[in-house]
C-alpha cells in the first residue's frame, strides 16, 4: 500500500518505511494514499474472532503481503493483556456496547497502539 504525507510532499510504498520515518520528511503524518473498501459480508466476518485474528485482518488491509507473520507479531504484542478477550465488549442496553480499553499494561486506551508499535518496529530492525 501506498501511503502519502498530509502536507502532500512525500510518498512512501509500504508500512516499514512509514515506521522507520515516523514523520513524514514535510512535517507531516503518513496516512494511506487510499482507504481499503470493505463489503458488509467482509465486515461481519470479523464478529466472534479472537481480538488478535480481528487486528490481523484489518491490519493486513493495509500492510497486504509486507509481513509473513503477521499473526504471530500481533499474538506477541497482546500476550501480556490481562483479559483473555483483549478488549472485550460488552453490551449494556438494546443498541448500546461498552469497549474495554484498559486491560494493557498502563491501564490505557494507547496501550493498544503503543505496544503494537514497539513489536512492529523490534520486527523491522532485525
Amino acid at each position: 500500500m501506498k501511503f502519502v504525507s498530509t502536507r502532500g510532499g512525500d510518498q512512501v510504498e509500504g508500512l516499514g518505511p512509514v515506521a522507520e520515518y515516523g514523520l513524514a520528511h514535510d512535517g507531516g503524518l503518513f496516512v494511506p494514499a487510499s482507504w481499503p473498501k470493505l463489503s458488509e459480508e467482509q465486515w461481519s466476518a470479523f464478529a466472534g474472532q479472537p481480538y488478535e485474528k480481528a487486528v490481523a485482518g484489518v491490519f493486513g488491509l493495509f500492510s497486504g503481503q509486507e509481513f509473513a507473520n503477521l499473526e504471530q507479531l500481533i499474538a506477541r504484542t497482546y500476550q501480556n493483556f490481562d483479559h483473555p478477550e483483549r478488549a472485550p465488549l460488552h453490551q449494556i442496553g438494546d443498541k448500546e456496547w461498552v469497549l474495554e480499553l484498559f486491560h494493557g499494561p498502563t491501564f490505557a486506551f494507547k496501550d493498544f497502539a503503543m505496544c503494537w508499535l514497539a513489536v512492529l518496529i523490534e520486527h523491522l530492525l532485525q
